[in-house]
């Protein structure tokens, strides 16, 4: 499979995943839909970092092995545009610190944290619990909240059973994490951007086009 069908079945599976959630029972679907456009794009560039740091590679790679992201896109040319003056003024090389970020920044966050299933599992509740997602009715900022101290508590006990002394840096590094996947998702939605405009032919399935 391309790398495209590859970001489809990682959206697909997370869609997949994240209706499995027990609070996802308690919104209706005007909610359900808006939560999982902010958050399955998210869920799955988590889920290939966890992934990538369980086999012990250091960027973010597909099922079968081949980079998300190839090394030659550093080839490709993109044009500078001056967002102040409207103007496009010169060609430039692709940023390689995007391609880095892109690929490695997650995985080698999690590989530095030797993040657990565990903590992998309630960071990923913490996230998606997020009642500031703009466009969610009273009642699912309400249910969603609750969710996220919940899962925040459940997160801060474990730290203090495994790391006593050090559970307040612990629970606070693994928080930063909510960070790195927003900083992880942001980069993803400008790199698609740059593929639509200078790569011809490249095509992306409705649910990515939906939520990228």
């Amino acid at each position: 499979m391309s790398q495209h069908d590859w970001s489809f079945w990682g959206i697909y599976t997370s869609v997949e995943f994240l209706l499995g959630f027990e609070f996802m029972e308690q919104l209706d679907n005007k909610d359900k839909l808006i939560l999982l456009r902010s958050f399955c794009v998210k869920a799955s560039l988590f889920a290939g970092a966890m992934r990538a740091k369980r086999e012990g590679r250091d960027r973010l790679m597909t099922v079968d092995g081949r980079d998300v992201y190839p090394d030659n896109l550093k080839r490709l040319e993109v044009l500078k545009i001056d967002i102040k003056s409207f103007s496009l003024t010169r060609l430039e090389k692709f940023p390689e610190g995007l391609l880095h970020r892109i690929r490695s920044l997650l995985v080698c966050r999690l590989i530095e944290l030797k993040v657990t299933s565990e903590e992998f599992a309630l960071v990923n509740v913490i996230l998606c619990c997020n009642p500031a997602v703009t466009g969610l009715s009273e009642s699912a900022q309400s249910i969603l909240a609750i969710w996220q101290k919940k899962c925040s508590s459940y997160l801060f006990q474990y730290c203090q059973y495994y790391y006593q002394h050090t559970a307040p840096t612990r629970f606070t590094d693994l928080l930063s994490l909510c960070h790195v996947v927003n900083r992880n998702f942001e980069d993803v939605q400008y790199m698609t951007m740059l593929f639509k405009i200078y790569i011809q032919g490249v095509k992306y399935r409705r649910i990515v086009n939906e939520v990228v």
